[in-house]
């Protein structure tokens, strides 16, 4: 009689130990599923705020290598890679003026904007008077014009860094706050 109460007992007692061995998760950062695969939680907001960035470093990056195509372009080229320039400029505008600000991400995108508008004003104007300068074959331009470009070139990089300055600046404000 001892051994049937004894092995009712051991069955009884594995039965109740057989339940879930699903590790219990109590900071609800990780789940782990019958397969053994962990699964994260993600933070949505944080991830919101990287989407941000992204996205400004996105039309940055782009607008500032149509500028770079433009200033290296061929003679033959120079037209049509400044209205490519200018198109692109004002699709990143209406882009930015789309894209809804991420809470403390004011600044970094009012410093995208600024540079934007700075490309802008600086292509329909200062940029314009050196078109003709840039149309010639490097052999037929005399040393006062490639004295001219390279000067508005120097000139040009200040200003732009100034920008960029502002930007990284917000840019890291930005992610210090999320």
């Amino acid at each position: 009689m001892k051994i049937n109460t004894l092995i009712i007992f051991i069955t009884a007692f594995l039965i109740a130990c057989s339940g879930s061995s699903d590790p219990v998760n109590e900071d609800n950062d990780t789940s782990t599923d019958s397969t053994g695969i962990i699964e994260y939680d993600l933070d949505e907001e944080r991830i919101s705020a990287v989407e941000f960035n992204d996205q400004l470093s996105l039309i940055q990056q782009q607008v500032y290598d149509q500028i770079n195509q433009l200033f290296t372009s061929e003679p033959g080229t120079v037209q049509q890679n400044l209205k490519n320039t200018k198109f692109e400029i004002e699709i990143k505008q209406n882009d930015l003026d789309r894209m809804e600000v991420y809470e403390g991400g004011e600044a970094f995108k009012n410093g995208v904007r600024d540079l934007l508008s700075f490309y802008q004003t600086e292509l329909s104007g200062g940029f314009a008077e050196i078109v003709p300068l840039l149309e010639k074959n490097g052999e037929a331009r005399t040393e006062t014009e490639i004295n001219r470009l390279n000067e508005y070139d120097k000139q040009f990089a200040m200003k732009e860094a100034e920008f960029f300055a502002k930007i990284d600046s917000a840019q890291t404000a930005f992610a210090k706050a999320n």
